[in-house]
């Protein structure tokens, strides 16, 4: 039935997801699967406007942190039992603060994926890889606000506060 909550959702993310990827190609960008997944994680939840607004602006500001925590990991290179436990007390931080300050929690998964990224290995140009993620994320975030609408959506915030249930 139109407009189903759950279609309209999965037509704006794939819409955002689809243009992300494409911005992604056009621009060359080597890691263009960071601004989708920015994008996605914008309007996934089928928030009202203003809620994916806040949750694209916690989203900039947390990887903007996190990358300040992420270029110092990397410049530690840490390897070995040394890198696990770096994973595992971050992948920690993430499960305390995720519920309570998504911001806040968005640092540290900002480490964490960076620090994925490295595979144990040195990284050679690390100022290039912080500044490659901060653009992916904010042209995403851009991506996945534009991919929304500021009107008066009650079928979203419906459909939202069900999938937060969850």
């Amino acid at each position: 039935i139109w407009p189903s909550p759950v279609l309209v959702v999965s037509l704006r993310v794939g819409l955002a997801a689809a243009i992300a990827g494409s911005l992604g190609e056009v621009l060359g960008l080597e890691r263009a699967y960071w601004m989708v997944a920015t994008a996605v994680l914008v309007l996934h939840l089928g928030l009202d406007w203003r809620r994916s607004l806040q949750r694209a602006l916690d989203r900039v500001s947390g990887t903007l942190l996190g990358l300040a925590l992420a270029g110092a990991l990397l410049w530690l290179a840490p390897q070995g039992l040394w890198l696990a436990l770096t994973l595992a007390a971050l992948q920690f931080v993430i499960e305390l603060l995720v519920i309570r300050n998504y911001t806040l929690a968005v640092v540290f998964i900002t480490a964490i994926a960076l620090m994925m990224v490295s595979g144990g290995r040195g990284v050679p140009d690390i100022l290039t890889l912080l500044w490659d993620r901060a653009i992916d994320t904010v042209i995403g975030c851009a991506i996945g606000v534009g991919g929304d609408h500021p009107g008066d959506d009650r079928k979203a915030r419906v459909f939202a506060r069900r999938n937060q249930r969850r």
